[in-house]
């Protein structure tokens, strides 16, 4: 079975952009978080995501499908004013998620603003786990199996 193990670190690197702020270093980022997504699996994982537009929003972007390599992590800046949510899984060999239910597209990618009336069949929905990230300035989400 796989597991979800998530853990709280400081990263002092500089931010990778992928639709959220531009990169620059954390310190000088209030009001985000630095998330990363590693990959401790021999196959690839594909994620996908919910938070906050912007800080203080109440629109919630929905986007997938980052690809993560084997041993390796993606980056990404995203308010840090709440929850965020990530789904994750490896196509054939199991997910990693939550009961948090939310559409995806497939293939993908895909990225949207969600909305109370959108719909999806019901292969398209899937439960999401949730990352608390309130006030926080970096967090890793580690996939191990």
């Amino acid at each position: 079975m796989i597991s979800k193990i998530q853990s709280v670190g400081l990263v002092a690197a500089m931010l990778l952009a992928g639709g959220a702020p531009p990169a620059v270093a954390q310190d000088a980022m209030p009001g985000y978080v630095q998330l990363s997504f590693c990959n401790h699996m021999s196959d690839t994982v594909y994620l996908a995501l919910s938070y906050k537009d912007k800080p203080g929003s109440s629109n919630w972007v929905v986007e997938g499908w980052k690809q993560i390599n084997s041993n390796s992590c993606f980056k990404i800046t995203v308010p840090n004013d709440g929850m965020i949510y990530d789904y994750a899984e490896m196509p054939g060999q199991g997910d990693w998620g939550g009961d948090f239910m939310l559409c995806v597209e497939r293939p993908g990618p895909f990225k949207r603003i969600n909305t109370a009336d959108y719909t999806c069949d019901d292969e398209d929905l899937v439960g999401f786990g949730e990352i608390d990230a309130k006030g926080s300035s970096a967090k890793t989400v580690n996939y191990n199996p």
